[in-house]
């Protein structure tokens, strides 16, 4: 148990094998920026075994899947504690249209936080007392903390661009669910190939990477000293040069190395850690083989093998379990009431004026969760 008036503790994560220390509790926990809101319809509490402390990170989004799927996912995979509030949107009545509690608080938040920005998810950073709006700002701010936007200039260059990238495709999806300007289910999955295409080639190329270095391990490992029967130590130096030659005449050739590469498995975007894209990248497949479903469109992953192993692998990984098993991940919807894809679990459409029975994820007050 960390004690709450302490003003250094910190906790340790493994993260693929390797552990990293988050200093998750370094703040005034007694008197915590951006404690509460009472706009939120619900607040959680995800503590990983330090019950009474206020967390460093807190999350706000709409109470919905959505861009707030993939940052919780991220805070929870790292063993992050944090707070998140989700805010409901309803029925106005008669009338129609909608309202919500926040579009009456968030003035209040703009002036309170000297946050001219505010808006929808956002990070409130207790330890440096700030508010940090916009999708990719967060993923970047949290993905630090966590260890998790790359280890050196190209990794995190890398992760930033494959932040964008899925951006725009999500914003395809997005463009057909609220709007009308996009009407044909086939014109998202049309839109969406550039981008998978795209990524399935660039997990092609982290597959040849990992291949590769997989290959020199084992190459590396041919030269060393092994211990005999005996005790003693056998230099492998009999014969090296005729193995070796024989590696590398198996490793140039094609069909042999496509072969090394089709086996190897990719679950991480960058360097074979996790990083901020990996959530991005599963969240939005999960919602595209979700809409390919529900329009009757097939599997929108069939034509693309290494997408689909990073789904069904990410997914399969101990670090995911906590999330994905809990109710944030299977009862939320994807979208908003008014979206017309994935405003109901299911996913299924909301109907104004007549599913307000089936929305059961909203006001649940204060929730504590932990694994």
């Amino acid at each position: 148990m960390v004690n709450p008036s302490s003003s250094s503790a910190s906790t340790t994560t493994s993260v693929s094998g390797s552990l990293q220390l988050i200093d998750v509790y370094n703040f005034d926990a007694m008197n915590p920026y951006f404690p509460e809101t009472k706009a939120a319809g619900t607040t959680v509490e995800i503590t990983f075994g330090d019950e009474g402390v206020t967390p460093k990170y807190a999350l706000g989004y709409w109470s919905i899947r959505g861009l707030g799927a993939p940052l919780t996912m991220m805070l929870c995979a790292a063993k992050v504690p944090f707070t998140l509030f989700l805010y409901d949107i309803h029925e106005k009545g008669e009338g129609g249209g909608w309202k919500s509690d926040y579009f009456t608080e968030k003035p209040f938040y703009v002036k309170e936080y000297d946050a001219p920005l505010f808006n929808l998810p956002f990070c409130a950073d207790r330890e440096n007392k700030m508010v940090i709006s916009q999708t990719n700002a967060i993923f970047s701010h949290l993905g630090r903390a966590c260890g998790m936007l790359g280890n050196d200039v190209p990794s995190t260059s890398n992760c930033e661009q494959l932040l964008c990238e899925l951006y725009d495709l999500r914003n395809i999806i997005v463009k057909f669910s609220y709007g009308d300007a996009m009407k044909n289910p086939e014109d998202v999955l049309t839109m969406a190939k550039k981008h998978f295409v795209r990524l399935e080639a660039w997990l092609e190329q982290e597959a040849k990477i990992a291949s590769t270095k997989a290959t020199k391990e084992d190459k590396e490992e041919l030269t060393e000293d092994k211990e005999n029967s005996n005790g003693g130590l056998v230099k492998i130096n009999e014969n090296v040069e005729e193995i070796t030659e024989k590696l590398e005449n198996v490793t140039t050739e094609k069909a042999e190395e496509s072969a090394e590469t089709e086996s190897t498995d990719v679950v991480h975007l960058v360097n074979g850690s996790f990083t901020a894209p990996d959530f991005h990248l599963f969240e939005m497949l999960d919602q595209y083989e979700a809409f390919s479903r529900t329009y009757l469109l097939g599997s929108a992953l069939d034509a693309y093998p290494r997408l689909k192993a990073f789904k069904e692998g990410f997914a399969a990984l101990e670090e995911n379990q906590f999330y994905l098993k809990s109710w944030l991940h299977t009862e939320l919807p994807f979208n908003s009431l008014m979206a017309k894809f994935g405003s109901l679990p299911g996913p299924k459409t909301y109907v104004y004026g007549k599913s307000t029975e089936k929305v059961t994820w909203m006001s649940k007050g204060f929730v504590k969760m932990s694994p």
